[in-house]
């Protein structure tokens, strides 16, 4: 009996200690569901001063919120509308660019007055230069225009980004894989939990070695999950660092975030592990053994 209680305890610490180890790294990926993370980095690294100049926001989106709003602001209220709608907290990601109907409209009148007549007999929109009847007024002219590129952004008043930057809608698959991943994460949690409930009770004459059958999978854990953010992050980060243009290497500032709190949580799990360990020594000495 005594030799199969071992090997079922065996069998328990190492699930345990697999248990423990997806535990950690995945804990320390939900971060990456929420905004302030981001918010964090994206400040460390000019982020908003880069999109700034890329935007050309003093220009060319004057028409838009995003003019009054600031980059900062609007980014930010995007990352967290997003991120709610990843997790699953919301039904729509709501990534909306209001726009300033008066203003735009003006652009494009502006624009359309630079349209040269047509010829006799010519198509109004020949390509791929256009040209504009000697009968149409600007106004005339561009309501004939929106239509035929099918523009209703004068109707609905916004632009969805998703219609330009995510077409087919990956946000919605990657939202089923987050929600999936999100169940199996807590479904390996409350295992591990369970199953270190069970080392207690096949131990429950001797309480304290409960203790180190626990204890033991914790240590190995945590300097599973050292060494390998250790040595992650270094490969992942020199090969990107190479790679990326400067203006995403935020994005190797939020690896080096996760592996720097997986390593940090590491240490949390050896040191509750040593600390179960060597309390075991000591329970021993203060419960006596049942028979």
């Amino acid at each position: 009996m005594g030799l199969i209680k071992r090997g079922i305890l065996i069998v328990l610490a190492l699930l345990l200690f697999i248990g423990a180890c997806i535990s950690i790294f995945g804990a320390n990926a939900l971060v990456f569901l929420y905004p302030d993370v981001y918010y964090s980095i994206l400040e460390k690294n000019n982020a908003y001063d880069i999109i700034d100049s890329g935007l050309a926001l003093e220009g060319q989106l004057a028409f838009t919120s995003l003019h009054e709003e600031g980059t900062k602001n609007f980014t930010n209220k995007m990352i967290s509308n997003l991120l709610t709608y990843i997790r699953g907290e919301s039904s729509n990601p709501n990534l909306t660019l209001q726009i300033k109907k008066e203003v735009l409209m003006g652009f494009f009148e502006s624009q359309v007055e630079k349209v040269r007549e047509c010829n006799k007999g010519e198509d109004l929109f020949n390509k791929p230069a256009l040209c504009k009847p000697a009968g149409l007024n600007t106004s005339e002219y561009l309501e004939v225009f929106l239509k035929e590129r099918n523009i209703i952004i004068f109707e609905e008043g916004s632009i969805n980004l998703l219609d330009t930057f995510d077409k087919e809608r990956n946000i919605e698959k990657l939202r089923d894989n987050v929600v999936f991943y999100k169940g199996i994460f807590y479904t390996i949690l409350f295992f591990s939990i369970i199953i270190a409930i069970l080392i207690i009770v096949l131990n429950a004459k001797e309480r304290h070695k409960g203790f180190r059958w626990i204890g033991i999978p914790l240590i190995f854990a945590g300097i599973t999950a050292v060494i390998v953010s250790t040595l992650a992050e270094r490969m992942i980060v020199v090969s990107l660092i190479k790679e990326l243009p400067e203006f995403l290497l935020f994005v190797i500032n939020l690896i080096r975030y996760y592996f720097d709190q997986v390593f940090l949580i590491g240490f949390y799990i050896i040191a509750a592990g040593i600390v179960l360990f060597i309390a075991s020594f000591f329970i021993g000495l203060i419960i006596p053994t049942r028979k």
